[in-house]
């Protein structure tokens, strides 16, 4: 079982953020697809959710693509949150109402706090070098 829970589409996101952050001119869906190994259906969702977020900007034509809005100082919790939504990363079994206010479901809720604060702690540009 896993602890932490971050969905795929997250780590796509935080890829794709990376491959982003490291290109030095705009990047087509497909050269980010190829360059975090996914399907160019899959990461055009992804870059859609990003654009939407205001973490990346996108334009039409011959030379359009997508590029990092600004720094790439944003988290990767920033990141998650655009992709996902405000969600528990915690894995769904440890959050059991039976475990509900008891040392271990305490224990476990200060696990996810603490992965949640590395995540916010981690900037893309941290990430990518």
């Amino acid at each position: 079982m896993r602890l932490i829970n971050i969905t795929f589409a997250s780590e796509l996101g935080i890829k794709a953020m990376m491959a982003l952050s490291e290109a030095k001119d705009s990047m087509t869906t497909q050269e980010v697809a190829r360059r975090v190994k996914c399907s160019p259906a899959h990461m055009s969702k992804i870059l859609q959710r990003l654009t939407k977020g205001r973490l990346v900007v996108s334009a039409r034509g011959p030379r359009g693509g997508y590029r990092i809005n600004g720094p790439a100082n944003m988290t990767a919790a920033c990141v998650i949150e655009v992709v996902d939504g405000h969600r528990h990363i915690l894995h769904r079994g440890l959050r059991s109402p039976k475990a509900r206010g008891t040392p271990y479901k305490l224990m476990m809720r200060t696990i996810e706090l603490d992965a949640f604060e590395t995540l916010r702690s981690r900037t893309i540009c941290d990430l990518a070098s």
